[in-house]
């Protein structure tokens, strides 16, 4: 699971910090599974309430949706919607286009945090001390995995994985090989 991800969007630290929470509506496997109740709640407001919850590190909070509900949603719990077009929403696009298409319509953002909606059980203090060290060491970019990857095979060293994706796609072009090791279980 994702809990977290972290990437400068420039070379100057000039703009604001956003939080970004990608809620398509298509879900197939499970139908409306951002604004299914959990805990009392919409999942989806889980990620909200944890972004609002750091307004002394994240300026704004954004949840890009292809679905009114789930836009809706997202306005009552205090961010703002982004109407993110059905092409950028299908089951095969990557979640680096809806952060893209946000960037393109959010104006001066130097550093995003990706908040997946359908990873809702954060540590309290983890954006904070993602964030902390993000600063810090003056990263480009930095992505937190949870320890249950083991079950997958891997056992990841560290708390931290540049983000490996977003070096893929060209929005990062910092790619460092020995960011993390992995041993087989």
């Amino acid at each position: 699971c994702t809990n977290c991800s972290i990437w400068s969007t420039r070379k100057v630290n000039m703009g604001k910090v956003i939080a970004i929470i990608p809620a398509r509506g298509g879900s197939k496997r499970l139908p409306n599974k951002n604004v299914k109740i959990i805990g009392g709640i919409p999942l989806l407001a889980h990620s909200i309430r944890y972004a609002l919850s750091n307004l002394d590190i994240v300026d704004d909070v954004y949840v890009s949706s292809d679905n009114e509900n789930i836009k809706n949603v997202a306005l009552q719990y205090g961010a703002k919607a982004i109407h993110r077009p059905s092409n950028l929403s299908g089951d095969e696009e990557p979640t680096v286009t809806a952060i893209k298409h946000a960037l393109d319509i959010v104006e001066n953002v130097d550093t995003v945090i990706l908040l997946q909606p359908t990873n809702p059980l954060r540590p309290k203090d983890l954006l904070r001390e993602t964030y902390s060290l993000f600063k810090k060491d003056h990263r480009k970019s930095l992505f937190t995995v949870s320890k249950d990857l083991k079950k997958r095979g891997f056992k990841f060293v560290g708390t931290t994985v540049i983000y490996a994706h977003m070096q893929a796609t060209g929005m990062v072009n910092d790619h460092i090989t020995s960011c993390f090791r992995y041993e087989e279980v």
